[in-house]
């Protein structure tokens, strides 16, 4: 039992750690609107994992992965979701990294939360990346530890706990030391997001636009 709950909390975990447009997007707004900002949309995120992960255990991924229709609405929405969030790094740019009281008011609870599940779940990697990571896991479930019927849904909260326990602190530290960030370094990073965002959002497009004409 113990191990399983381990081998679960450590997928959780290593899946968080590689670097994508969650890790971005997260950062950027830890950056722009505080640590708070940043965890509603982290929390997001995971509602769309865990979403996945069940498309996974139950063995629907199929549908999803292999759908054509889906796929190019999955592409062509997240493009939308990657260019809002290039225009939004940029407009940050254009007016100053500073953010005032009735800003960030305006970054309301849901938005966050709402953003959150969109970037993940529109996203067609994140189903691809879902389906080897858990599936496997759970496809090589040992047959020493209980039952996967009876405990998988334990182990899908303990996959997030993982997750969490990555974000957390990361976006939580982002938050603290941005004080001693200067604003050349800010600029240089709401820049560097905005681009890769657009680019993102390019490839998103191209991505949809092959898959119907190929």
């Amino acid at each position: 039992m113990l191990e399983m709950i381990v081998s679960s909390f450590m997928v959780g975990f290593f899946v968080a750690i590689p670097p994508g447009t969650v890790t971005v997007v997260a950062t950027q707004k830890s950056i722009l609107y505080g640590f708070k900002s940043s965890l509603f949309f982290t929390f997001g995120s995971c509602i769309s994992d865990i979403f996945y992960i069940f498309v996974v255990f139950f063995g629907i991924a199929p549908i999803f992965a292999n759908s054509f229709l889906l796929k190019v609405i999955f592409w062509y929405f997240s493009s939308i979701l990657l260019f809002y969030f290039g225009y939004d790094a940029l407009m940050a740019l254009k007016n100053g990294t500073g953010v005032s009281k009735t800003q960030s008011e305006e970054r309301t609870l849901l938005k966050n939360i709402l953003s959150g599940i969109l970037i993940t779940l529109s996203n067609p990697m994140t189903i691809a990346g879902w389906v080897v990571i858990a599936g496997g896991f759970f496809t090589h479930w040992k047959g020493e530890w209980p039952s996967i019927h009876q405990y998988g849904m334990l182990s899908i909260m303990v996959m997030m706990l993982g997750v969490l326990f990555w974000f957390i602190p990361l976006l939580f530290f982002i938050s603290k030391v941005k004080i001693f960030l200067n604003s050349y370094v800010i600029k240089g990073f709401l820049l560097i997001s905005a681009l890769f965002f657009i680019g993102l959002g390019f490839f998103s497009i191209f991505s949809a636009t092959n898959l119907i004409f190929r």
